[in-house]
């Protein structure tokens, strides 16, 4: 067994994620809370020393358990982002590609834009708008049933985000996507959907909720909204760092070139997009980025991190899905959690505990594990030449 100190204890391999949350007075005091119902999968990744060997990989978990439900906010748009390149290359004989023109009709307000760049919305500011042309473009039934068979259990996403809907059918915009010239290429037609992932019974929280600012004194019922169960978003997102290491099933059919591109835009900081270009007074440069930077600038004394990941945010829930390279330690490894931070127990008031509590504790959950990482014991040391990218070129 392999066994390192921090903190001045011993800590073995088999009980690792726990030792460091019950080892921080911090980490353990929001973690065994129930009301934060908080859960952690913190996988280990170990580079084989014989060149050409596939990695292994080892998962410890605090109360990980994909029938606790969380609202998982805009985590979602990480599936959008992915189906939808998918569903480019799976079209590419026709001349669709990521940079075209994409048009979406029938809306209020015209939109306008690309692919691509809805994806840079989407890892850069987390943008609703950006992820609802997507999910236009992909449709619930690509995002929920697709995924499901292909391995993703638990996973429900059928509605758009922070618009609103009505209880029956799903609509999706018709959209078309025209080349440099103006010539239209591809229609999609707008389409109706019957809802048949609403859950047949109530999922409960809370003791109150608010609706079009009246209180109702009530459990919010969150039967008719997106679930993302925790596991099934770290494996999402190892099946993009390391699509060999799963069954050809979850793997997603894109080219390397795709897979490449979602992976730069996901880990690039706000200071490095000039298009879309974001004021950095208020957007920080690690926005989205919690688990180790909380909402905190990088700092000097920061290695060299670039993260993976897509966080949300949303009814005192907050989440964070993410893979870690540490260019300068050699170090890498996956690490996901959610929280709840809703101490009075209603739902859509705008009273929550983010900054005091979730924030921080999201931060400092990064920062214990990316501490044990830098001690840890490994065969060989990861390679990080796959996941080091260009960001200048935009």
């Amino acid at each position: 067994m392999v066994a390192a100190l921090i903190g001045g204890k011993t800590m073995a391999d088999d009980d690792v994620l726990e030792t460091l949350i019950l080892g921080s007075p911090g980490l353990r005091e929001v973690a065994e809370n129930p009301g934060h119902e908080v859960q952690v999968l913190y996988t280990q990744v170990d580079r084989a020393a014989a060149p050409g060997d596939p990695p292994a990989f080892r998962s410890y978990r605090w109360k990980e358990d994909a029938d606790r439900y969380f609202y998982p906010a805009s985590t979602v748009k990480l599936p959008a982002a992915i189906l939808a390149l998918e569903k480019l290359d799976s079209l590419a004989d026709l001349g669709l590609g990521r940079e075209l023109t994409m048009r979406t009709l029938g809306l209020d307000q015209e939109d306008v834009s690309s692919v691509a760049r809805y994806i840079r919305e989407i890892f850069l500011v987390s943008s609703n708008p950006a992820n609802n042309r997507l999910f236009d473009l992909v449709g619930p039934v690509a995002l929920s049933d697709g995924l499901q068979r292909r391995g993703y259990t638990g996973v429900r996403i059928f509605h758009p985000l922070s618009v609103a809907r009505e209880p029956g059918a799903i609509t999706t915009n018709a959209i078309e996507f025209s080349d440099e010239k103006g010539k239209i290429v591809h229609r999609q037609p707008r389409q109706t959907f019957e809802n048949r992932w609403m859950l047949n019974e109530p999922e409960l929280k809370g003791i109150a909720y608010l609706e079009g600012g009246v209180r109702m004194e009530q459990p919010k019922d969150f039967a008719g909204s997106n679930a993302f169960p925790l596991k099934a978003q770290q494996r999402m997102l190892r099946a993009l760092i390391f699509p060999d290491s799963l069954p050809e099933p979850e793997r997603f059919r894109l080219s390397d070139e795709s897979r490449r591109f979602l992976l730069r835009e996901m880990s690039r900081w706000v200071s490095e997009s000039r298009d879309p270009a974001h004021d950095p007074a208020h957007f920080g440069d690690a926005y989205t980025k919690e688990l180790f930077f909380g909402f905190d600038p990088k700092r000097a004394t920061d290695p060299d991190i670039r993260m993976f990941s897509k966080s949300g945010l949303a009814y005192g829930t907050l989440t964070d899905n993410a893979y870690f390279a540490d260019f300068d330690n050699g170090i890498e490894f996956f690490l996901s959690a959610t929280v709840l931070v809703n101490a009075n127990g209603t739902f859509n008031d705008n009273v929550y505990e983010y900054d005091t509590i979730g924030i921080p504790f999201m931060r400092d959950l990064g920062r214990a594990v990316h501490a044990y990482e830098l001690i840890r014991q490994r065969q060989a040391p990861a390679n990080l030449d796959a996941v080091r990218f260009d960001y200048e070129d935009l």
